[in-house]
């Protein structure tokens, strides 16, 4: 965590996939899905009627969804994404570890998210407007076991 009292911006960041030497093609315009939600099971007492107690059970993690202009599929997150969706179940998933870095001005990461256990999930991509002047994005969401706070 942030060691200043100010309030980082998040508009800097770097993502980083285990084994890709070069990243330059990781570089995303948006990340989202930073989140875990504690499950809870609801036990009624016996005897206490209206009383309901909570018990946690788990904890449920989102998928980590990242966004870029598309760009040609000839870097290594590219074939990662390409062959574990197409071989489907047919083949070995190859998860990796996904690192997501908050920067400050400087580059130097203010917070850390490893994603444990990561592999590409489903590929999409933005709508095609003749009207629009937009950049053509792609979506690429990871399912993962679970994330480190450092």
């Amino acid at each position: 965590m942030p060691e200043s009292n100010e309030t980082p911006v998040g508009n800097y960041f770097s993502v980083r996939i285990s084994g890709d030497a070069a990243n330059e093609q990781n570089l995303f315009k948006e990340i989202s899905g930073l989140y875990s939600e504690l499950s809870f099971e609801e036990i009624s007492e016996a005897g206490e009627n209206g009383l309901v107690r909570r018990v946690p059970t788990n904890v449920k993690y989102s998928n980590l969804v990242v966004k870029r202009g598309l760009i040609k599929a000839d870097g290594s997150l590219a074939k990662w994404c390409l062959n574990t969706m197409q071989l489907g179940l047919d083949g070995p998933t190859e998860p990796k570890p996904l690192t997501v870095n908050l920067l400050d001005e400087g580059g130097k990461p203010l917070i850390t998210w490893q994603f444990i256990d990561a592999w590409p999930v489903k590929w999409s991509t933005g709508q095609m407007n003749a009207n629009d002047k937009e950049i053509f994005v792609e979506r690429i969401e990871f399912f993962y076991t679970y994330f480190e706070i450092k």
